[in-house]
């Protein structure tokens, strides 16, 4: 890690220079195989009343919820899909914009049975964002964070959201109900991790 700040000269009243340790600039650099420390909804009883919350007051919110601890799909992938990416119901298809590869993603039963649900309530064509404002503009990455802290909020569950909060609360899921089986979060991430990294990712005591 590279951190560099830069130091503000200025005259003092007696004509000499003072050094004022204002910093203008930090530089982060980070280097090998870096896992950011992220926190993970470990309780279930949590994700089920965060859950029910956002079922009662706003179904695209849910949705977004229920796919992202379903599929492991990053929040940014989630909001990059179009409604003909969903049109399947069964699977996602999502195409990287870099190598023009098409991944499907199969859903279970309970994300199919939502999805569904919400393709349902009004015609929406194949191009629109399948995640939209009140406008129908795209749905953003800060306003997930807003209504998961919310809900986080108002049902009394603590902990301290971030971007990469649901991907590791779905991992962690994922890794305690395969018993305890690390290659398969090998699989599911595409990353070669070394085992000892992804316990101490997933094992984490400071949340």
């Amino acid at each position: 890690m590279t951190i560099v700040a830069f130091l503000s000269l200025s005259l003092s009243s007696d004509g000499g220079e003072k050094c004022r340790p204002y910093i203008l600039l930090c530089r982060i650099s980070l280097k090998g195989d870096y896992m950011p420390v992220v926190d993970v909804i470990r309780n279930k009883e949590d994700l089920e009343k965060i859950e029910n919350y956002l079922l009662r007051h706003n179904k695209r919110n849910h949705l977004i919820w229920v796919l992202a601890l379903n599929t492991g799909l990053k929040i940014s992938e989630l909001l990059s899909l179009n409604v003909g990416n969903a049109k399947a119901i069964n699977a996602i298809t999502i195409t990287n914009p870099k190598t023009g590869m098409v991944k499907r993603v199969e859903l279970n039963k309970k994300a199919m049975s939502y999805l569904y649900k919400y393709l349902s309530r009004k015609p929406l064509r194949l191009k629109e964002p399948l995640f939209q404002t009140r406008n129908g503009n795209r749905f953003g990455r800060t306003q997930v964070y807003r209504f998961i802290k919310e809900a986080c909020k108002v049902t009394g569950v603590k902990t301290r959201i971030s971007g990469l909060s649901l991907k590791k609360t779905f991992l962690y899921h994922s890794f305690l109900e395969s018993n305890n089986d690390i290659v398969l979060l090998q699989k599911l991430t595409n990353k070669n991790t070394p085992i000892k990294r992804w316990r101490k990712f997933l094992m984490q005591k400071d949340i």
